[in-house]
């Protein structure tokens, strides 16, 4: 497995438990599995202060592209991102999460470069230029 797509694994699962965590604190089990990644995270990579320190700005503002990125990179540095404990993790979170927002009204959640969604029979693309020098 590609170690970047493993780290934005992780990185949305963070970023998303920590959105909807907050917004639905009646939902114990993403509550519970949110704390047990980033649990985990602190425990296992506790000597990299890099990440501990870039979690913690992640969580303090989850909307933050800045915080994200830096939270990426250091996940991928420390070889968190190439952890298959937390991958398993974060994966299992990112279902929860998807679950829970098919319970509601709508939403949608994207983690990644270039993405665009649509929603209720609307269309959505991406159009990326490249320069040549």
């Amino acid at each position: 497995m590609d170690p970047s797509v493993v780290g934005d694994a992780i990185l949305g699962a963070l970023a998303a438990g920590a959105l909807d965590g907050a917004k639905n604190v009646g939902k114990s089990a993403l509550a519970d599995a949110y704390a047990a990644l980033r649990n985990a995270i602190k425990r296992k990579y506790a000597h990299h202060e890099e990440v501990t320190e870039a979690l913690e700005k992640v969580e303090r503002k989850p909307k933050s592209a800045g915080y994200a990125q830096v939270l990426a990179e250091e996940l991928q540095s420390s070889g968190a991102s190439g952890d298959q404990e937390l991958v398993l993790q974060a994966s299992e979170l990112l279902e929860l999460v998807s679950s829970l927002a098919g319970d509601s009204n709508g939403g949608q959640i994207a983690h990644g470069n270039n993405i665009a969604q649509a929603d209720r029979q609307s269309t959505a693309s991406v159009t990326i230029h490249r320069r040549t020098e």
